[in-house]
């Protein structure tokens, strides 16, 4: 769900994060549902816990995929890509050089990419402690008064 969520929730609009945790939910129910025998309980399947496992690494990897493509992973991969071309005179050949340049720049994106998740993922975290926190008590002086 977090994975999701920070991969496409706009975490500024509480009606987009609505949105999207409903839409997770009704994906994982219909993938719980689809992978369960006809006629079996919850009870008597194992499945159920498996499909969310397996939807974790699903959503996580679409997180990863998406952010790679974000404006930040493009532009840290350009920066890097720009900085290896001014090192080209290191390689053997031009094609060389070219590939050195995009490896490390795929190297950038994919890292940039995660970086992104994890930041997003806080958010994500953050949000829901601050949503899920109880009423605090009134002050003491209150109280006592």
């Amino acid at each position: 769900m977090n994975a999701a969520l920070a991969a496409t929730a706009d975490l500024n609009d509480p009606a987009d994060v609505r949105a999207v945790v409903a839409q997770v939910n009704a994906e994982l129910k219909a993938e719980v549902l689809a992978a369960r025998p006809a006629g079996a309980t919850r009870a008597e399947v194992a499945s159920d816990q498996a499909v969310p496992a397996g939807a974790l690494a699903e959503y996580r990897a679409g997180a990863l995929w998406l952010l790679a493509r974000s404006p930040q992973a493009e532009a840290e991969a350009e920066t890097v890509r720009a900085a290896e071309q001014r090192r080209a005179h290191r390689h053997p050949t031009q094609a060389s050089a070219q590939e050195g340049a995009e490896r490390v720049a795929d190297t950038a994106r994919r890292r940039t990419a995660e970086h992104l998740l994890q930041q997003r993922l806080r958010t994500v975290q953050q949000l829901r402690q601050h949503t899920q926190r109880p009423a605090t008590a009134p002050a003491r002086e209150a109280v006592n008064t």
